[in-house]
């Protein structure tokens, strides 16, 4: 092998390592440190995230057991506002899942109505 072949090789492991390592469920504790920081960055992941989830149960999806009927027009910082309240309050449920816990948050905020 040549010099350059292992460095191409070297360089896509490295990249494949970036991208497991992202693709480990986020818990409760890594989002409420994103929502947190002080960094642009850090507070986009923690939006981003949380209106993913958002976007997820207004489509008809259940999270975790929880679904959220929010009414139209809701704003991100609104739902951010939710989450990052519902967080706050619940220290203790960080180890969990950050899903699970958006979830649980907007469900509380925007519960659906029982059409049976």
């Amino acid at each position: 092998m040549n010099a350059r072949t292992i460095t191409v090789a070297l360089a896509a492991l490295a990249l494949l390592g970036t991208f497991v390592a992202h693709a480990a469920p986020k818990s409760g504790a890594e989002l409420w440190l994103d929502c947190q920081a002080p960094s642009p960055y850090a507070k986009g992941l923690c939006a981003g995230f949380i209106l993913g989830i958002f976007d997820s149960m207004t489509a008809d999806n259940e999270i975790n057991g929880f679904s959220a009927c929010p009414p139209a027009g809701r704003s991100a910082s609104e739902i951010e506002g939710i989450v990052v309240q519902w967080l706050s309050k619940h220290p203790h449920n960080h180890h969990l899942n950050a899903a699970g816990l958006v979830a649980e948050a907007l469900s509380g905020e925007y519960r659906c109505r029982d059409t049976g």
